[in-house]
């Protein structure tokens, strides 16, 4: 029924001052930031106009196309593997394990109305997570570091739920490795399942930034696929049978992704799309984009863009 309320929502939604400036609509880009800025920020229309002009021209410079070829071409193909990586992650972290956990709490011995409000109880400190990693974690904590503690920490738990499986014969472990999955979707809504979602809007080129959100999101899929194959087969006592050493698995793609994001992931918060595109442009370590200073023409403003800007007839 969602469809039916959010099509007439979105025809009132002001279209993308980004997609205008690249087709050339100065003036209507403007109109469209006047509609997205807030009187009260103080911002001014025109100097985001300029911003987003100069970061267009840059990426033009840079020779940044607009196909999805040019996704798998020079530095945007680093671009476009952080961003696949990133979503992937969300299921590589273990949320098919953990996502799915009403099987698995059957399996290690608790009952049906123990495990509906283990479920309930789950569902909510997802939610608190969330707003959590929305207003205390994100807005004052690089996307690296959430990320990367994130996914460590995950990888922890996943593997004390495999030791405790060896452990089935003191009473009360069952509870233990469930209480345990419920820590685990807290921490994943707290960095990796906001994150996943973040990251890839933010990392791939203006131009290309659509495309580049698509592909990581097949990325997904693809993932997904294959984990909702595999996971029944861990689970089922007529099968593999693994219960908690399930937690083994879903912890070694954890801890893998967290290596990979330690010398891949690079560290978003704080840059202008400008800045991005130059920092990939040179091709500066993962590690190192946090502290890289930008000197010169690279951290130049917008001045000379806005000159330009500026003539355009104000738009009342």
């Amino acid at each position: 029924m969602w469809p039916a309320f959010l099509i007439p929502i979105l025809c009132f939604a002001p279209e993308s001052p980004w997609h205008l400036v690249r087709v050339g609509r100065l003036e209507d880009a403007e109109r469209s930031l006047k509609r997205l800025i807030r009187k009260s920020s103080g911002i001014e229309p025109k100097t985001i106009l300029a911003s987003i002009v100069h970061t267009n021209e840059l990426e033009q410079e840079l020779e940044i196309g607009t196909s999805y070829k040019q996704c798998f071409v020079g530095v945007e193909l680093r671009r476009t593997e952080i961003a696949c990586m990133v979503f992937a992650g969300q299921i590589l972290s273990g949320s098919t394990f953990a996502y799915n956990s009403t099987y698995f709490f059957q399996q290690v011995g608790l009952s049906t109305d123990v495990t509906y409000k283990l479920n309930v109880g789950g569902t909510a400190m997802a939610l608190f997570g969330t707003f959590m990693s929305w207003f205390l974690f994100i807005p004052y904590f690089g996307r690296r570091t959430i990320y990367l503690w994130g996914m460590f920490s995950m990888g922890c738990v996943l593997y004390v739920i495999g030791i405790l499986n060896t452990k089935t014969s003191i009473n009360g472990i069952g509870m233990t490795q469930a209480v345990l999955t419920l820590a685990w979707t807290f921490i994943f809504q707290l960095s990796v399942g906001q994150l996943g979602w973040a990251l890839p809007a933010e990392m791939g080129s203006t131009r290309l930034r659509q495309k580049t959100i698509c592909l990581a999101r097949n990325s997904y899929y693809i993932v997904s696929v294959i984990s909702n194959v595999l996971q029944p087969y861990f689970m089922n006592p007529t099968e593999w049978n693994l219960k908690g050493y399930t937690g083994f698995i879903w912890g070694t793609c954890a801890f893998l992704t967290f290596t990979w994001a330690f010398f891949r992931l690079p560290e978003t918060m704080g840059r202008t799309f400008e800045e991005l595109d130059i920092l990939f442009a040179k091709k500066i370590s993962a590690r190192k984009f946090k502290d890289h200073q930008l000197a010169g023409y690279e951290g130049q403003d917008v001045a000379e863009v806005a000159k330009k800007v500026l003539v355009t007839p104000n738009i009342e």
